[in-house]
């Protein structure tokens, strides 16, 4: 399962990518001072128990921002 991201302006989301829907997300907002407040974040019931809310923020770490 690839995690992918998508940003637009000052809201984005780290996603892997079912069928029909997300099977897993962390959705997030920037401020103005580039600090990321993550909103949400949902795992479909067959993946739970494998640290897929954990490889989203993972992949969060690479982006040039404070986390909050």
């Amino acid at each position: 399962m690839d995690i992918q991201h998508k940003q637009a302006s000052t809201k984005g989301v780290f996603y892997i990518e079912g069928k029909d829907n997300y099977l897993a997300e962390l959705d997030y907002s920037l401020t103005p001072g580039q600090v990321m407040i993550i909103n949400h974040r949902e795992v479909d019931d067959f993946l739970r128990g494998q640290d897929i809310v954990r490889a989203l923020s993972i992949q969060q770490q690479d982006m040039p921002v404070k986390i909050s």
